[in-house]
């Protein structure tokens, strides 16, 4: 079992008590909570090696946990596509892609992105004309996409132990029922949540809020698999258990995931050991 807080060996740690998930210890001061679930199937699906054993939370029986997928960057390798869209369109009216502003940026919805933008370069355009031109950059690129190592197999083993699963992105809608389609993705989800339909980015922990009461699920029974530091931390502040996933456009800032998350992870294939 890989610990989730190095110091939970030594604030009197009490054995789970499912039978799914002996062996493993909590730490009583870090209010994680103890989960009990049926011998034959161990909370979210996996034996006790896996993730969940990591994160033991009391889940009510008559509610089953909702795993919460981002897309870009985490199901699907499509961060490098909005970087080479960012440098052609600054570099059109002269601005450098900066680290400063794909920070700003970085996983927000079109519209508020089309604000930042034009807000920080002083652009005379309006955001319907920034949209505009993002989009006729991005062309098909999401028609190509590659998944991301072990996404396939990470939801086929999923599905297969009767979990719930959902997508939570700030991508342009067109662009993810484009790729969950030329992937064959879209049946393992029980339903795709926008937020460019609620309006606001994923670095608020209301959006994630308000996407767990949209599948019917409390934000304690969810599990958030993300790329972003920001989406992280807002769904940690949120109640969900996070899962921080590795993508080499962020990098840079992989030394602010761990305490973001509850776990972090260099590939989907480590969820599957």
């Amino acid at each position: 079992m890989i610990a989730l807080y190095p110091n939970a060996y030594r604030t009197n740690p009490k054995p789970l008590k499912s039978k799914a998930l002996r062996g493993a210890r909590i730490c009583p001061s870090a209010r994680i909570r103890q989960g009990f679930r049926p011998a034959n199937k161990p909370r979210c699906g996996f034996s006790s090696d896996s993730i969940l054993t990591d994160f033991p939370r009391k889940i009510k029986k008559e509610r089953e946990p909702m795993y919460l997928f981002d897309l870009d960057g985490t199901l699907i390798d499509s961060n490098g596509i909005w970087a080479d869209v960012d440098r052609v369109f600054l570099s059109r009216r002269g601005f450098p892609y900066t680290k400063e502003y794909r920070d700003g940026i970085a996983h927000m919805i079109f519209p508020l992105a089309a604000e930042f933008t034009k807000r920080f370069c002083g652009l005379s355009e309006s955001c319907e004309e920034i949209m505009a031109e993002w989009m006729a950059l991005a062309q098909d690129s999401y028609s190509r996409v590659a998944l991301k190592p072990f996404a396939r197999e990470l939801l086929e083993k999923l599905r297969a132990d009767g979990e719930r699963l959902a997508v939570f992105t700030s991508a342009v809608p067109e662009h993810c029922r484009t790729a969950l389609a030329v992937h064959g993705l879209a049946p393992f989800f029980e339903q795709v949540v926008y937020a460019h339909d609620l309006g606001m980015n994923k670095s608020t922990p209301e959006a994630f809020r308000r996407a767990a009461a949209l599948l019917g699920a409390a934000p304690e029974d969810c599990v958030l698999l993300d790329d972003s530091v920001r989406s992280c931390r807002a769904a940690k502040e949120a109640g969900l258990t996070v899962i921080g996933v590795y993508d080499p456009v962020f990098a840079d800032v992989e030394t602010d995931m761990p305490d973001a998350c509850h776990r972090y992870i260099h590939s989907l294939g480590e969820l599957l050991i």
